[in-house]
């Protein structure tokens, strides 16, 4: 996803710096089961442009007005719909890549057990 913002086109990263970022805005972390606030949601989507641009070595300077300025400008709603679709296809992405870890890992582990189940034979 890409959104321009002070004259400057930003493409959205999933990274960890994201995650930091909302912790430090808002002293506390994501808890996505619990995840009820739009202002949680308005947060968020901010970490996640700036850690996007920090990513890319765009210099960036937002503050949280700004950034509500600029939201209200993109019709609020619509961007942040934009922005929820992303997020949660970001998510299943990582989920799949973890299910299939754990399933490597599983085979991995049936692999070693059935050769040491040979060798004692």
């Amino acid at each position: 996803m890409k959104v321009k913002i002070k004259d400057t086109e930003i493409t959205l990263h999933y990274t960890m710096r994201m995650y930091m970022n909302y912790e430090n805005i808002t002293g506390g972390t994501i808890d996505f089961n619990n995840f009820t606030s739009l202002n949680q949601l308005i947060i968020l989507f901010l970490s996640c442009i700036l850690a996007s641009a920090k990513k890319d070595n765009i210099d960036l300077q937002l503050d949280y007005e700004e950034f509500m300025d600029w939201l209200d400008e993109q019709g609020g709603n619509v961007i942040l719909t934009d922005f929820t679709i992303w997020l949660t296809k970001q998510l299943q992405a990582e989920k799949l890549l973890m299910m299939k870890e754990d399933i490597s890992d599983t085979e991995e582990a049936i692999r070693k057990s059935k050769t040491k189940t040979k060798k004692k034979v």
